[in-house]
C-alpha cells in the first residue's frame, strides 16, 4: 500500500465547526453567505433539495459565522480563526457588518418522529425548550423587563412546556425570543430553520397509515397531520407581517426536503422566495450539493498525485490506484442528465456508471473513451459490479488522450 495521507472525507457530518477543527475536506460555499444575507432581498428564503444534499451543513455554517458570542459581543475572532483561508474573508466590509455580528435563531425538525399528535407536540415542545435555554443568560439583562423575564423562565421550563395546556407559549416562543435579542442587541435577529418540513411529512405518513387500519369506517378521519398545521403555523406566525405588528426577524432561511403545498404553513408570509432543485436562479443553484466543477476539482485533488494529466502515460501500482479511487468512489454518484450548473448528491457508492463501460475483449473504456485502461496481459482490469469499481492485477498503464479534449466544459464523463 502507498504512504498517500487522504484529506479526511466529512461523511456524515453536518456541524461546521467540528468539520474544520478535524481538517477535513472541505467545498468552499462561503460566497453564498453574502449571497443569502448581504444580496438576497427576500425576508425569506426557503432552500429545498432532497435528503442528504447538506443542507444543515450549511445551516450550521450559517450560524458559525453569524451569532454573537455572549461573552464578547460583536468580538469576531472565533470566526477570522474559524474561516481561515475562506473566500468570504476577502470581503472585508461584509464580514465587519455581519461576522460575528447576528443575533442568531437556530432551530432543527430533522429528528421530530412520532407515532401520535401528543408524543410530536412534547417533542415539539422539548426542541423549543432546548433553543430558549441557549438564551438563559438573558434572564440577568437590564434591558428585559420582568414581564419578559416571566416569559423566558416559562421558555426554559421543560414541564412547563410539555403541558398541551401551554401550547400557545410554544406557538408564540420564536416571536418571544427574537423581541428578547432585539432589546438586548438592539438588532433583528436572523432565524434559521433546518428541516421544517420534516415534523408535517411524518404526520401525513401516520394519517394514512392511521386511514388504512380503519378502512371499514368511511367516515373516519385522522387528525395528525391537521393539528401539526395549526401548531407549525402558529410557530411560524412571526413571519407573518401584520399592519402595527411588523415581524421582530430580519431574515429567515429554511430548509426542507420539499414545499409543503396542502394547508401551506405558508400562507399570509410576505416576500416568500422558494429555491428548489431545478430552479432557474443561478445566483442560489450551487448553494448545497456539489456542482459539476467542484465534483471535477474534489476528484482531480485525490487521483492527480498517482495520474499526471499532463503526460501522455502515467504507471502506478494497481495498490495506489485502488487506495485512490476505493476512498473516493462511494462518495461521488454519477449523472449525465444533470444540466450544467446543478447541484449534484455526493451520497451515492459508485464513481461511474457500468452503462459507461465497454469491453471489446481486449481493452476496457471508460470516462466515455476519454481513458483506456488495461493492464500487461491486455486483459480488462476493471470489473463493473453494481456498479462499484474493482482494481484487479498490477501493474496499471493509463494512456489518455488529448488533455484539452478528455474534460471538456461539459464534463460530459461526469
Amino acid at each position: 500500500m502507498s504512504n498517500k495521507q487522504f484529506l479526511a472525507l466529512p461523511y456524515g457530518k453536518d456541524d461546521f465547526t467540528k468539520l474544520r477543527a478535524q481538517d477535513c475536506y472541505f467545498v468552499d460555499k462561503t460566497p453564498y453567505i453574502k449571497q443569502v444575507f448581504g444580496v438576497d432581498s427576500s425576508d425569506v428564503l426557503l432552500l429545498t433539495r432532497p435528503r442528504r444534499f447538506g443542507k444543515t451543513l450549511l445551516m450550521s455554517m450559517f450560524v458559525s459565522f453569524l451569532k454573537i458570542n455572549p461573552e464578547k459581543p460583536f468580538d469576531n475572532s472565533k470566526q477570522l480563526e474559524l474561516f481561515k483561508g475562506t473566500k468570504i474573508l476577502e470581503d472585508k466590509e461584509f464580514c465587519d457588518k455581519f461576522m460575528g455580528q447576528c443575533p442568531v435563531i437556530a432551530v432543527s425538525l430533522k429528528d421530530m418522529e412520532a407515532d401520535t399528535f401528543e408524543e410530536a407536540y412534547k417533542m415539539f415542545a422539548d426542541i423549543v425548550w432546548d433553543v430558549s435555554k441557549r438564551y438563559f443568560y438573558l434572564l440577568n439583562s437590564n434591558k428585559l423587563d420582568e414581564s419578559d423575564k416571566v416569559i423566558l423562565r416559562q421558555l426554559t421550563d421543560i414541564n412547563y412546556l410539555e403541558d398541551i395546556n401551554n401550547s400557545q407559549r410554544v406557538k408564540n416562543s420564536l416571536k418571544n425570543l427574537a423581541t428578547f435579542l432585539y432589546k438586548e442587541y438592539g438588532r433583528q435577529p436572523i432565524l434559521l430553520i433546518d428541516e421544517y418540513d420534516v415534523p408535517l411529512a411524518k404526520a401525513s405518513y401516520h394519517d394514512l397509515d392511521d386511514k388504512r387500519r380503519h378502512k371499514k369506517e368511511p367516515d373516519y378521519e385522522p387528525t395528525f397531520h391537521k393539528r401539526m398545521v395549526t401548531l407549525m403555523s402558529g410557530f411560524l406566525g412571526v413571519l407573518k407581517n401584520n399592519i402595527g405588528n411588523e415581524s421582530p426577524i430580519s431574515k429567515t432561511v429554511i430548509t426542507g426536503c420539499l414545499k409543503v403545498a396542502k394547508n401551506s404553513i405558508f400562507t399570509g408570509v410576505n416576500n416568500l422566495n422558494v429555491n428548489t432543485v431545478i430552479s432557474t436562479d443561478m445566483d442560489l443553484t450551487g448553494i448545497i450539493g456539489f456542482t459539476k466543477d467542484e465534483t471535477y476539482k474534489f476528484f482531480l485533488s485525490y487521483v492527480n498525485e498517482y495520474v499526471d494529466f499532463y503526460n501522455k502515460t502515467t504507471e502506478f501500482s494497481s495498490d495506489e490506484f485502488t487506495e485512490s479511487l476505493d476512498y473516493i468512489g462511494k462518495m461521488i454518484r454519477n449523472d449525465n442528465s444533470r444540466k450544467e450548473g446543478t447541484t449534484w448528491d455526493i451520497t451515492g457508492n459508485y464513481l461511474f456508471r457500468t452503462s459507461q463501460l465497454s469491453f471489446d475483449g481486449s481493452m476496457m473504456s471508460t470516462l466515455n473513451s476519454y481513458f483506456y485502461i488495461y493492464n500487461n496481459n491486455s486483459t480488462p482490469i476493471i470489473i463493473p459490479n453494481y456498479n462499484i469499481l474493482t482494481i484487479h492485477l498490477s501493474p496499471i498503464t493509463i494512456h489518455k488522450k488529448d488533455r484539452y479534449s478528455a474534460f471538456p466544459t461539459e464534463y460530459q464523463s461526469f
